[in-house]
């Protein structure tokens, strides 16, 4: 098992991280839908397309992606979310910490790269504020 995780809410973001990971040595697979594994020493990135989910809903595929892991892996759990803070990513966070039994979780919703910034506590796309944007 790998020491990484990586899951995102919908196939575009799982795509996106899944090219930042490249080169992998042994590769990256993106996994259209929450199931299937990945060859040995592959890297996966599994697509829980939960963006538009319940938050009920998104957080179960979340811990359905996760639920080999046990309290205490010491691998890194890293869960792509939409830099427009769509979708119920409290609910899903919640339930990735939950399996792993974590009390904290780094939240950074940010591509500076594109104008997709966290600035003194509000998420800015293009240097305005998310909630003014078509995001909202």
């Amino acid at each position: 098992m790998n020491a990484l995780r990586i899951i995102a809410d919908d196939l575009t973001g799982a795509c996106d991280i899944g090219a930042e990971m490249l080169p992998w040595p042994a590769g990256v697979v993106v996994q259209p839908a929450a199931g299937g594994s990945s060859p040995a020493g592959a890297l996966g990135v599994r697509n829980t397309q939960s963006r538009t989910l319940s938050p009920a809903e998104a957080a179960s595929r979340v811990s359905g992606v996760l639920d080999d892991l046990r309290i205490g892996w010491s691998g890194i759990v890293l869960k792509k979310i939409d830099t427009g803070l769509r979708g119920p990513l409290g609910a899903e966070i919640d339930a990735a910490m939950d399996v792993l039994g974590a009390s904290e979780a780094f939240v950074l919703p940010a591509i500076p790269e594109v104008g997709r910034t966290t600035e003194q506590g509000r998420q800015m796309i293009g240097g305005v504020p998310v909630h003014r944007t078509a995001f909202a």
